[in-house]
């Protein structure tokens, strides 16, 4: 086809947009964060692993997936911790506070332009535990089946709320 007519036309334009998701981090596909431990995602990954003791690249990759999902749902408690802490001491995220979560906290505030930060930070948790979960439950069907057991077909179940669907 052609040259898509939306998005930033110029290579520093699509530099920043490529940097977008990075506002809170939830959706980033850059796992860890400027202010987050890279060391400490590596020991929470090698814990992780080792407990799930993966066989076999598509297991190894089933485990990063819940690495991942399981990491951003930490991220996602600090930020809705300093989200309602905010909401109940107007001092915290002035200019002075160089927490991380504060910073995530008033950045989403300025993305979202909307008083429903709760609600939005609670979507993308369910979002990401359903994610942490059918990878879990996927996982379990891999080692199952290595291990020579049956499994059953994982329940699938496509819903459509459009009435033209």
């Amino acid at each position: 086809m052609g040259e898509s007519l939306t998005g930033p036309k110029t290579a520093a334009g699509r530099a920043v947009a490529s940097r977008n998701a990075l506002r809170h981090g939830l959706l980033s596909s850059q796992v860890v964060l400027a202010d987050e431990s890279a060391a400490e995602f590596d020991e929470f990954r090698e814990r992780v692993t080792r407990d799930l003791s993966p066989v076999g690249e598509i297991e190894a990759i089933l485990v990063e997936r819940i690495v991942f999902a399981s990491w951003r749902l930490r991220r996602v408690v600090r930020i809705e911790t300093t989200a309602v802490r905010a909401q109940m001491d107007p001092s915290v995220g002035v200019p002075e506070n160089e927490r991380f979560e504060d910073r995530i906290y008033w950045a989403m505030i300025r993305d979202s332009n909307s008083g429903n930060l709760l609600e939005r930070l609670r979507r993308y948790e369910v979002t990401l535990e359903r994610s942490l979960f059918s990878t879990l439950h996927e996982l379990e069907r891999f080692q199952l089946r290595r291990a020579g057991e049956q499994t059953s077909a994982p329940a699938i179940l496509d819903v459509h709320v459009n009435a033209e669907d």
